[in-house]
């Protein structure tokens, strides 16, 4: 998870929902039912009613191709 400031920096536009001032909050997932957890855990602690926040879906690096 993770957690950026809500001042200044770069990067453009305040993003979408929310008054625009708050934080921006980034929840990382992937096929495990941790995720799901994880995702509840950070709705009901960390993401405010009416703010926006990212799902960043992780999926495992492909190492070798299977050939015929």
């Amino acid at each position: 998870m993770w957690r950026g400031g809500g001042g200044g920096g770069g990067g453009g536009g305040g993003g979408g929902g929310g008054d625009g001032g708050g934080e921006l909050v980034a929840v990382a997932i992937d096929n495990d039912k941790n995720s799901q957890h994880a995702l509840k855990w950070a709705a009901d602690h960390i993401i405010g009613k009416g703010q926006s926040f990212i799902l960043v879906h992780v999926r495992k690096k492909v190492t070798t191709i299977p050939t015929p």
